[in-house]
């Protein structure tokens, strides 16, 4: 007779989906891709790299969804999903702008539209400054942005005698 020995914390959180570990993951991934991508020296290239990152996360988000610990949760793959599409949406608003079909005030306006603001604040430092104050790209990011509600937390700290 063979003995199982099955960790229950682990099924759990692979029923649970663990965001974490899997964020994780893509950052870990994301970092050897990046070398790969171009090298963000002017205003085109930053666009195309962004391009490149926008693709690789969705791959990755889809990825997630199919072969992840969270295929369990429906949340989770929900989540997932909608970021690959947000994120392949992204591409293709990058690829119009390179093909000169946008022009920089239409793909800043779409990018934001798609909720993917963030990557344009990445670039920010390549955009001109009109650009950059019409869609208050060196804001710091607010509670609502971090998905904090902003209050704060009383914490009495006490010594043992």
């Amino acid at each position: 007779m063979t003995n199982i020995n099955i960790n229950l914390s682990n099924v759990n959180d692979m029923i649970n989906g663990d965001m974490e570990t899997s964020h994780k993951r893509i950052t870990m991934w994301m970092q050897y891709s990046a070398s790969h991508w171009p090298v963000a020296e002017n205003l085109n290239l930053a666009v195309e790299r962004m391009s490149c990152e926008l693709n690789a996360l969705s791959f990755e988000y889809h990825h997630e969804t199919v072969y992840g610990n969270s295929t369990f949760d429906e949340e989770s793959v929900t989540y997932y999903m909608k970021e690959s599409e947000k994120c392949d949406l992204g591409v293709k608003i990058c690829q119009k702008y390179i093909y000169n079909v946008l022009d920089l005030d239409e793909f800043c306006t779409l990018m934001v539209l798609a909720d993917l603001k963030r990557f344009l604040e990445n670039i920010s430092h390549f955009l001109p400054e009109d650009i950059v104050n019409k869609f208050q790209l060196n804001d710091p990011p607010s509670y609502e942005d971090a998905g904090d509600t902003g209050e704060e937390l009383e914490v009495e700290v006490t010594e043992n005698a």
